[in-house]
């Protein structure tokens, strides 16, 4: 196809580069020129280059493209492309002869040009004279350079194995066997995606279900059971931002390595964890002063409990730390975070809350710190109780000023407000997510920091944003009134399971769950494949007599169906799991769907 879409959010003028970067090795002839050039007449291909090696796959690959042109040039995504695929570029490089170049320099999939290349290839597959459909658009240049700034393009492919001028013939029966092809949603969506038309995200997570995420969403999640690393590497984005990284000043920490270092370091764990790859982007969900606000009325109790005798196990001073997520731990992760960042704000001249607190307990911060890493390095619950910082005055002025500057953060400096922001959120029903009523009210500082956050990522055209359920469903009615989706983590997996299960094998659209099956089977070694044709209600069938001669007593092993999908011997043999063994007469097997009181027949062999 004329070339694809700008991908992913790429610039034309990276197009052109990679592009260039694809056609500048070795080159040799185009492949099935001999035909090719029957077909075209006087349109001569003399000069056309083909490029295959591993410099052309990669640059193809990266423009989602199974070939693309550039002048004389022609990169392919395989070493053996296919007749139509060679021919289709090959009238881009006699349209960029004439003259005839995209907008831009980057054609756009679905123009005129890429029908028109289209329309040249097909009339080259079905072995009929091309000339005159050149002619139509190009005229009787012929093989004349039209001279001129060369143009890029390239031919859109839908999965490794899919060759989107094939959708609507015989032909792809045999080229479709990419299981991701039929987990698109509808023939709409695979349309939209051959025309290079934005699909945004998608992919497939562990568990084989393919998901799809083409708008702005919201989830909210359990800390307890994470699933959005999961979603994020399947979907391959980087778009997203994320709870668990906090957005700090850079120009506060621009002088402390140490700090910066300290802060960043729980954001890298996760990406190495979850084999993410953020590429240096901004992944954060919220600031972190409405964050250490609310974190520090908690952290107090908990050193207060913890000068008791009875001190809970969760929180005894010594207690191993423990894997995995919980409240405590994360308070006193947080902890360390607040007293370092308090620090970034020593003798800064600005006199303001935080400034005048560091600059007050300087020495009790920094044995503080001292304390709980050594804890850290321990991984035991610290003693809360002996961190100077943690209870007293020292904490008393901590908290006011951090909460002085969050709530100038987040615009809720006034208590007026800070109602009016409560009154919008959903709150009944709730379960208590703090120690305190006054982290509690400090945790509506978070609330409209994150809502503040999601605002910007959408008007960025950014794609996931996940936070805590709890948040998420606070902000639920707001999130509606500006007309972004949201809902928990599991819903939305759940939500994208059913997709699969009911859209890609439903009454209509059968044949899409099972024709990749029917072209992986290969009798008895390669004596052929036994599917013809497609069964349809009122057709006659066309066997391949051959092969079913030669199953004569073989046993033939049948691949793995969708799901909802079996094998059904009509007659003339049996079928063992997935072995079938032919005895005698007609070998007649259909692969039927059945699921929810329908039942349909999709193919026959």
């Amino acid at each position: 196809m004329a070339d694809g879409a700008v991908a992913r959010g790429g610039s034309r003028a990276g197009v052109r580069e990679a592009a260039r970067m694809g056609v500048s090795g070795r080159a040799h002839a185009l492949p099935h020129a001999g035909a090719i050039q029957r077909a075209f007449g006087r349109h001569s291909l003399d000069g056309v280059e083909a490029h295959t090696d591993a410099a052309a796959v990669d640059a193809s690959r990266s423009l989602r493209a199974e070939a693309y042109t550039v002048g004389p040039k022609v990169a392919f995504a395989s070493s053996r492309p296919t007749l139509h695929t060679a021919a289709h570029e090959a009238a881009h490089v006699i349209q960029q002869r004439a003259g005839l170049r995209p907008a831009g320099g980057v054609g756009i999939v679905g123009d005129a040009l890429e029908r028109h290349a289209d329309a040249v290839a097909d009339a080259v597959v079905g072995g009929s004279s091309a000339e005159g459909v050149l002619d139509r658009l190009v005229g009787g240049a012929g093989g004349q350079d039209g001279g001129g700034a060369q143009s890029v393009q390239r031919k859109a492919v839908i999965g490794p194995n899919y060759d989107p001028a094939q959708r609507g013939s015989d032909a792809r029966n045999a080229v479709i066997d990419d299981d991701v092809m039929r987990r698109f949603e509808d023939d709409d969506e695979l349309d939209r995606f051959a025309r290079g038309d934005k699909l945004e995200v998608a992919g497939e997570m562990p568990d084989k279900t393919w998901i799809r995420m083409d708008e702005f969403t919201v989830l909210g999640e359990y800390h307890t059971n994470q699933l959005a690393p999961g979603i994020i590497k399947a979907l391959g984005t980087e778009a997203f931002r994320y709870e668990g990284f906090s957005e700090y000043d850079d120009g506060l920490v621009a002088g402390d390595d140490a700090l910066r270092e300290s802060l960043d370091e729980s954001r890298e764990k996760f990406f190495q964890k979850h084999g993410i790859d953020p590429d240096d982007g901004d992944h954060s969900a919220e600031h972190v002063l409405p964050k250490f606000a609310r974190c520090l009325p908690d952290v107090e109790s908990i050193a207060l409990k913890q000068g008791r005798e009875d001190a809970e196990n969760a929180i005894k001073p010594g207690a191993a730390m423990g894997e995995g997520y919980s409240l405590n731990k994360a308070l006193i992760s947080s902890f360390v975070g607040v007293l370092k960042y308090l620090r970034s704000y020593e003798n800064l001249g600005t006199k303001s809350p935080l400034e005048n607190t560091a600059n007050e307990y300087h020495e009790d911060v920094v044995a503080s710190i001292a304390v709980l890493e050594v804890a850290a390095d321990n991984d035991v619950v610290p003693d809360l109780s002996k961190v100077g910082m943690a209870t007293g005055a020292g904490m008393a002025a901590m908290k006011a000023a951090f909460r002085s500057e969050a709530r100038k953060t987040v615009g809720l400096e006034w208590m007026f407000s800070r109602y009016v922001f409560k009154m919008g959120l959903k709150i009944g029903g709730l379960s208590n997510q703090s120690l305190t009523n006054e982290a509690n009210e400090n945790d509506y500082l978070r609330d409209k920091s994150m809502f503040m956050k999601i605002l910007s990522a959408k008007k960025m055209n950014e794609r996931l944003f996940v936070i805590g359920d709890a948040h998420r469903s606070k902000l639920s009615s707001k999130l509606r009134s500006k007309g972004i989706r949201s809902m928990r983590d599991k819903d939305y997996l759940e939500e994208e399971a059913k997709n699969n299960e009911f859209v890609d094998y439903d009454a209509a659209g059968i044949s899409r769950g099972v024709f990749n099956v029917v072209d992986q089977l290969v009798v008895d070694g390669g004596l052929g494949r036994l599917l013809v044709s497609k069964k349809v209600p009122g057709s006659n069938y066309t066997y391949n007599q051959a092969a079913s001669n030669a199953l004569q007593g073989q046993a033939i092993t049948l691949p793995a169906l969708p799901q909802h999908c079996s094998y059904v011997a009509n007659s003339g043999g049996t079928i063992n799991g997935v072995v079938l063994t032919r005895t005698t007469g007609t070998l007649d097997v259909s692969v039927v769907f059945q699921h929810g009181g329908i039942r349909k027949e999709g193919w026959v062999f």
